[in-house]
Order: C-alpha cells, then sequence, then structure tokens
C-alpha cells in the first residue's frame, strides 16, 4: 500500500513537472515545433535512466521507492502520449519535415538520455 501511495503522490508531481516545464519551453519558443514535449521527454529519459542506474548499482532495485520513483514520479513526467498525439497533429497539418524530426529527434535523444542515465548511475555509486 505504501508503494502505491507513493506511485499515486509522485506520479501527481511529475505530471505537474511536466506540465509547467513543457508550458514554460513553449512559451518561449513558439508552437512551431513541440519543443517542451521534446525536452521533457529527453530530460525525464536521462532522469530515468539516472534512477534506475543508481539503483541497479545499489542492488535495490526492487525497491518500493525506485517503484515510486520510475513508475509514479517519470511515469507522470514523461510524455510519450502527449509527443503521440503532438505528431499527429503535425502530419494532420501537413508538416512532415517537423513531424519527421520530432519522431526521429526524441527517439535518438530519448535513447541516448536513458543510456548515458544509467551509465552516469552506475558508476556514481562506484
Amino acid at each position: 500500500m505504501r508503494t502505491a501511495l507513493g506511485i499515486a503522490v509522485l506520479g501527481a508531481a511529475g505530471s505537474l513537472c511536466r506540465w509547467l516545464l513543457a508550458a514554460a519551453i513553449q512559451r518561449q519558443v513558439g508552437a512551431t515545433f513541440p519543443a517542451g514535449t521534446f525536452i521533457v521527454n529527453v530530460v525525464g529519459s536521462l532522469a530515468m535512466g539516472l534512477v534506475m542506474g543508481l539503483f541497479i548499482a545499489r542492488g535495490s532495485e526492487s525497491s518500493g521507492l525506485r517503484v515510486a520513483l520510475t513508475a509514479g514520479f517519470m511515469g507522470g513526467f514523461t510524455t510519450y502520449s502527449s509527443f503521440a498525439m503532438e505528431t499527429v497533429f503535425l502530419i494532420e497539418r501537413r508538416s512532415f519535415l517537423v513531424a519527421a524530426a520530432n519522431v526521429v529527434g526524441t527517439v535518438v535523444f530519448c535513447l541516448a538520455g536513458c543510456a548515458l542515465g544509467l551509465f552516469a548511475g552506475r558508476t556514481a555509486v562506484r
């Protein structure tokens, strides 16, 4: 029950952080490219890798705190559903090049961010 409560509370916090950060970024760059969601996904992937790397390196990947942080906060913070929706909207507006840049950039940078975070988390404990 404690882990479930942690997931719920941290999920709400992650969602609020996602909304605040993405909206702030989007206001700065305008509406042409969904930069707020893009940056949140990259930062979220990096953070997910870092948290997992730290917990794996410490041998505590099954802890309730790890689950609350990853499924809760990071689950609320990352925005792949928003990514998909915004990409479909770009395609509907026939902004094919921008849509393709969003898809390729998100996949490449999020995978790289996650790998970098995982490496950093694992090596930080050594």
